[in-house]
């Protein structure tokens, strides 16, 4: 692939597999996935937007592996641009590692706001005691190794995130002084690790 690349996922599958790429932009029609597998050497994916975008159903899988050197996969977001993630799941893992003296981790950044699931929309709390009257979509996080996610302002509007024994999921606004980590209400949380927000 090369920088000027536009990938089309609908349905499809875009899998980078120990190796670094840049793209100019990934355009999902309907739905698809983006896998990075880490396993002997980094691997890489970056991406850059000129509007607003957003997907209606992504599913990110990472997978790094610890190493002499670390192994790390990392989705990198170019763009001062919004993105919103309305349906899918972030899954991350560990690759086998025979060597743990240097730490991997998983990670997805960018320069603009990152908004995971959209809201369900209620009626007026005092005509219709709050009851949802129309479903939003979630954004689900399923990590299973230390996992950055990181954007100027984050926002996890509604989905569920479940964090594994050990591992830490980090959530992270960049912008300095006034950058805003927002966890709506329609999000649930099943940890048995850790969460910290940023």
């Amino acid at each position: 692939l090369g920088t000027d690349s536009v990938v089309t996922l609908d349905g499809g599958q875009l899998a980078v597999k120990n190796a670094e790429t840049t793209v100019s932009n990934i355009v999902v029609k309907n739905n698809g996935s983006i896998i990075l597998e880490a396993t002997t050497a980094a691997a890489g994916l970056t991406d850059s937007v000129s509007k607003d975008t957003s997907y209606d159903k992504l599913d990110i899988s990472l997978t790094s592996t610890h190493g002499k050197t670390a192994s790390n996969a990392t989705l990198t977001l170019n763009g001062t641009f919004d993105r919103t993630f309305k349906s899918g799941t972030l899954t991350t893992a560990y690759g086998e590692a025979k060597d743990t003296t240097d730490k991997a981790k998983n990670s997805i950044s960018s320069e603009g706001n990152l908004i995971f699931g959209t809201p369900n929309i209620k009626m007026d709390s005092q005509t219709g005691n709050g009851t949802v009257i129309q479903e939003g979509t979630a954004y689900d996080f399923a990590i299973g190794a230390d996992t950055d996610v990181k954007g100027a302002n984050v926002s996890l509007v509604n989905g569920q995130v479940k964090v594994d024994s050990g591992a830490t999921f980090s959530v992270i606004a960049s912008t300095a002084d006034t950058g805003t980590v927002t966890v709506g209400e329609d999000v649930s949380f099943a940890n048995a690790g850790t969460v910290a927000l940023s």
